[in-house]
């Protein structure tokens, strides 16, 4: 998170473009993007709330409880790394997390088989993050991705109930996209542009419209993505409806943004109820 300030009178045509109208006024951006409006003094004790409320949505990590462990503290630093896209420095993290975990577990069995009666504390939600990030870092690790297949699988498994928290569903979704641009076509320094401007001038053509929506995913235009993937589930070319249906069905399930996913729901949904 980055955080500035601006003197509206020194820079009084940034001001206009934002429509500035009180001082003071705050503006939330995610990439790129505003967000949120915060208009007036009175109204910034809210913004706790909305950082909250963004970081759930946008799969960022949530803060930890007052009791964490050192388990919960190596997880959450982990994501905090990872969602930066510091891959180096949430690898030592996620070791240390592995062998606290470890660590933690040799205690309780050793306490069971000495009769100790005390209740572990429930760190399924701790677990789950945590093979969240090593699934993110075998997945941007590139090359074979048979372990970060095993790690999908294993998070696959889990109960609902974590499979919703948003750093499992931003490392799934992430995964799942990943091995989608991997299929053919290939759109590695493909123009969006170009390729746009092809499928525009042959609407009624499924693969260039579904070569649109991946390349516009691998370059992480993702409301282009869904646009154009919706459009393909229009155009009469099966190979490539199916194809346009499972990209949604990624997005839709596994993007953190709940936005984005509500989006591709909705084209699902709506293909469905075409469909005889």
């Amino acid at each position: 998170m980055r955080l500035g300030r601006m003197d509206v009178d020194k820079y009084q045509d940034i001001a206009a473009e934002l429509d500035v109208a009180q001082v003071p006024t705050t503006y939330v951006f995610i990439d790129g993007q505003r967000y949120l409006t915060v208009v007036g003094a009175s109204e910034l004790g809210r913004l706790e709330d909305v950082f909250q409320h963004i970081d759930e949505e946008c799969g960022h990590p949530s803060p930890i409880p007052p009791n964490h462990t050192k388990l919960d503290q190596l997880v959450f630093d982990a994501h905090a790394s990872l969602t930066t896209g510091d891959l180096a420095g949430a690898r030592p993290l996620v070791a240390a997390a592995l062998e606290e975990k470890s660590r933690v577990g040799g205690q309780t069995q050793q306490a069971a088989a000495e009769g100790g009666s005390a209740q572990p504390r429930d760190a399924s939600g701790t677990h789950a993050d945590l093979l969240a990030a090593q699934l993110t870092i075998a997945t941007c690790d590139g090359g074979d991705l048979s372990v970060a297949a095993e790690l999908f699988a294993s998070l696959g498994r889990l109960d609902n109930s974590l499979i919703s928290r948003p750093n499992v569903r931003s490392a799934m979704g992430h995964f799942a996209t990943t091995l989608i641009l991997r299929e053919e076509p290939h759109v590695d320094g493909l123009d969006l542009e170009q390729v746009a401007g092809a499928a525009q001038a042959d609407p009624t053509n499924g693969e260039k419209m579904y070569l649109v929506a991946k390349t516009a995913l691998a370059q992480g235009q993702v409301e282009v993505c869904i646009v154009a993937a919706g459009k393909a589930l229009d155009i009469d070319d099966v190979p490539f409806q199916v194809k346009a249906r499972r990209l949604l069905t990624v997005l839709a399930e596994g993007l953190a943004n709940v936005r984005f996913s509500s989006a591709a729901q909705q084209l699902l949904a709506a293909s469905k109820a075409k469909t005889p």
